[in-house]
């Protein structure tokens, strides 16, 4: 039987870029204990101008987040999916679209990984692999569905804030 502790950390939508510093700085700590480890969220910042369309990204922020990235060994699994993450809600010039939204994990969570899937291919019978394979999954869905309403609850707010011009756009990304 193989044991597998790993942490999960859901980061919020953050506002100004200090306070993301003063994020990334805190994240960075919990990257340490040794385990594996995975942070899901919203950062607020690109990684690349090619994340961005439209506007100017601001590279000093860009910088200390591609510095974070490098300085905890973190891996951005966020490369398929939709292109980008989020909109400014704008048209023609002023249209900003951006990938804002990943998932960041140490090396030790891709081996954690395969080594359960390397166990499980010398036995799938075995009951207990296939209740760990069932319990990560069923985790991975409470993480799936805790980022579903998050994304929800954006889109009510911006709703609130802007109309229903934004449910377009919410409804177009959303769909998995």
């Amino acid at each position: 039987m193989v044991s597998v502790r790993f942490s999960i950390t859901i980061t919020p939508l953050t506002g100004s870029y200090g306070i993301c510093r003063q994020l990334w700085q805190e994240l960075s700590l919990l990257g340490t204990n040794g385990q594996a480890w995975a942070v899901i969220g919203d950062f607020n910042i690109v990684t690349s101008i090619a994340k961005r369309k439209g506007g100017t990204p601001c590279i000093s922020a860009m910088d200390d987040f591609n510095n974070f990235i490098h300085s905890n060994a973190l891996i951005d699994s966020t490369n398929s999916g939709f292109k980008y993450s989020w909109c400014n809600k704008r048209w023609g010039s002023k249209r900003m679209l951006q990938k804002i939204d990943r998932m960041l994990h140490l090396k030790r969570l891709e081996e954690e990984m395969d080594r359960i899937l390397l166990d499980q291919e010398h036995d799938p019978t075995d009951p207990t692999l296939q209740q760990m394979e069932f319990d990560k999954a069923s985790e991975i869905e409470e993480v799936t569905n805790v980022l579903t309403t998050m994304a929800k609850e954006k889109s009510r707010v911006s709703e609130a804030l802007h109309g229903e011009r934004n449910s377009a756009y919410f409804h177009a990304t959303i769909k998995m």
